[in-house]
């Protein structure tokens, strides 16, 4: 729904991406968070980097979507595990 004044209404989409080739937390670069990935938390479990968005958009695809050119924009290639939704997360893989 759009907002004549302001535009397109957003909403926070809250997912998770984890990052290709990276095993380890400390391997992500603090360059993200100037790239536009400061709405993420990152962390590491199971060989697996994390990073968990809360991130405002019109849309799920542009939410998601935006977070990985910020990432790519830092050195970072990701892919899309989950999505959280009011019922619950929903399984990307």
């Amino acid at each position: 729904m759009a907002d004549e004044k302001n535009g397109p209404m957003t909403v926070e989409f809250s997912f998770t991406l984890v990052a290709a080739g990276l095993s380890d937390a400390r391997q992500v670069p603090e360059s993200i968070v100037e790239t536009g990935c400061d709405d993420c938390t990152v962390s590491s479990c199971e060989g697996r980097v994390r990073l968990e968005f809360d991130r405002e958009a019109t849309s799920l695809v542009e939410a998601v979507g935006s977070a990985i050119i910020d990432l790519k924009k830092a050195g970072v290639s990701a892919w899309l595990e989950s999505v959280e939704t009011p019922a619950g997360v929903v399984d990307a893989a």
